[in-house]
């Protein structure tokens, strides 16, 4: 089964980018300048493979019992307009070096393995998209400790990776700062600082943002794109995180840095139903890198490790590795969005720095709400 599972995990999703805090204790917020939705009296309040991933735990029966139990599984619905209080310069106070502390080990970590920057970008991607940006994907076991979490679920194991370097970040903010820095914006600044280290212009993240106290993986297959998810579908659960049809579009174009595990794009290249829609040439190419499993292939062929509108072009030309991509790219208003992006690299990405930043936004925690983790593995 733990082999199967692999051969069905989805190793980027459409928007694997893709594509704000004080202690626990006090439960307190400094003001600081440039307010975000200001807080002000808020801050207290092979084909088979593509349908399993539906299901992220063994039987039915325990997803059953994990939502009877939890009461925390249900339809995706639309996200409410809730206050959010996140300000920039949060941590100026009573953590000066927060976000330089992240910067530092971030810009060490990507010196020894480049490929670390687009792993972040999806993991703060993914869990955003699922509860919102309250680091729930960095839990290792629910309170009860008796669920699956949303890090082992089948789409994020066993391809999402960065987790690591996360917690190295919290660690060395608690021996600094403790009890003051969230996971949720230490996951924010991260992914800000990997994007920019793919050549994405830097920008302030607000923060006060704090961390969840739940984390299931049944949550996950309702709001993260499938391989097999059609178009309309990965537009609608943009849509109920809030997130337009071009922000959605402007952020699959972080599929411009990054690399498919080849045992996602298979299933694609060995259907010639599917091929006929390809790329012949692109087709040949995906075949022989994919002749061993184990192998990767960049998701832009020319410039991988740069964020870029190139990406554009390539799925206009029938040349997306991934199907959601493709999908996207065949649907008349996508496809309408990407035409006008590609080739717009500076007005993209101004366009992507505010979509991100909107991203970063959704279902926030703040004032009293969730808390401040000690560890960003294990609520407090």
């Amino acid at each position: 089964m733990a082999a199967r599972g692999r051969m069905i995990a989805a190793t980027f999703v459409v928007c694997s980018l893709i594509l704000p805090l004080v202690s626990s204790a006090s439960k307190t917020t400094t003001p600081y300048p440039n307010v975000v939705n200001s807080p002000s009296d808020d801050l207290k309040q092979n084909t088979e493979h593509q349908t399993r991933l539906l299901l992220d735990n063994e039987s039915s029966d325990e997803n059953a019992n994990e939502i009877e139990a939890n009461g925390d599984v249900s339809e995706a619905e639309p996200v409410e307009n809730a206050p959010q209080g996140l300000i920039e310069g949060f941590y100026q106070k009573h953590c000066p070096r927060a976000e330089q502390i992240v910067t530092e080990l971030l810009m060490k970590t990507l010196q020894r393995d480049h490929t670390l920057g687009p792993s972040i970008v999806r993991l703060f991607t993914h869990d955003c998209l699922v509860k919102g940006c309250d680091a729930s994907i960095l839990l290792e076991n629910t309170p009860e400790g008796q669920f699956k979490v949303e890090k082992n679920s089948a789409i994020n194991k066993p391809f999402i990776r960065g987790y690591e370097v996360i917690y190295e970040m919290k660690a060395q903010l608690e021996a600094e700062c403790p009890g003051i820095v969230s996971c949720a914006d230490i996951l924010a600044f991260a992914n800000r600082d990997a994007l920019v280290h793919a050549g994405v212009p830097t920008y302030k993240v607000a923060a006060g943002r704090r961390d969840g106290l739940s984390s299931l993986a049944t949550n996950v297959m309702n709001n993260v794109p499938l391989l097999n998810t059609p178009a309309q579908g990965i537009i609608e659960i943009f849509d109920r995180k809030g997130l337009t049809l071009e922000d959605m579009i402007v952020l699959d174009g972080a599929h411009s840095i990054g690399r498919a595990h080849c045992v996602n794009v298979i299933p694609r290249i060995s259907d010639e139903s599917k091929c006929r829609e390809m790329d012949p040439s692109y087709v040949d190419h995906l075949r022989s890198i994919c002749a061993n499993i184990n192998n990767t292939v960049p998701l832009d062929p020319v410039t991988p490790n740069k964020m870029d509108v190139r990406i554009y072009d390539e799925f206009l030309i029938n040349r997306a590795v991934l199907p959601p991509d493709d999908a996207l790219a065949k649907d008349s208003n996508s496809n309408a969005i990407m035409k006008k992006l590609a080739g717009d690299q500076e007005g993209w990405l101004a366009k992507f720095v505010t979509a991100v930043i909107k991203m970063g936004e959704i279902e926030v925690l703040t004032g009293d709400k969730g808390e401040i983790r000690k560890d960003c593995r294990a609520v407090n």
